[in-house]
C-alpha cells in the first residue's frame, strides 16, 4: 500500500509551498512503480540512512497519487513511517 502525508510548507516569494511524503509499507518496487504512474522520477527518491525509501513530492502531485489510491494519513503517522525501516532492509 501506497500512503501519502503532509511533510510540511514553506513559503517562498510570498507563495506557500506544500511538500507531501510518499511511501511504500510494501516494497521498494512497489514504490517506484507507483512514482512512475504518477509521474515522479525514480532518480528523485530520498535514501536517508535509517529511514525508509520515500518520495518528497510538490503537493501539486497529493491528488493524483490519492486518485491512483495511496491513502492519505497524518504527518505524525507518514513520519513515523518513514523512520521504520525494518521490512525494507534488504532492498
Amino acid at each position: 500500500m501506497i500512503y501519502i502525508g503532509v511533510k510540511g510548507e514553506y513559503e517562498h516569494k510570498k507563495k506557500l509551498i506544500k511538500y507531501h511524503y510518499l511511501v511504500s509499507n510494501k516494497d521498494v518496487i512497489e514504490l517506484m512503480k507507483f512514482g512512475e504512474k504518477i509521474g515522479i522520477n525514480k532518480k528523485t527518491v530520498i535514501n536517508n540512512r535509517g529511514e525508509r525509501l520515500h518520495f518528497e513530492i510538490f503537493s501539486s502531485f497529493a491528488p493524483l497519487a490519492i486518485k491512483q489510491g495511496a491513502k492519505e494519513i497524518s504527518k505524525a503517522e507518514i513520519l513515523n513511517m518513514i523512520k521504520i525501516n525494518n521490512d525494507l532492509k534488504n532492498f
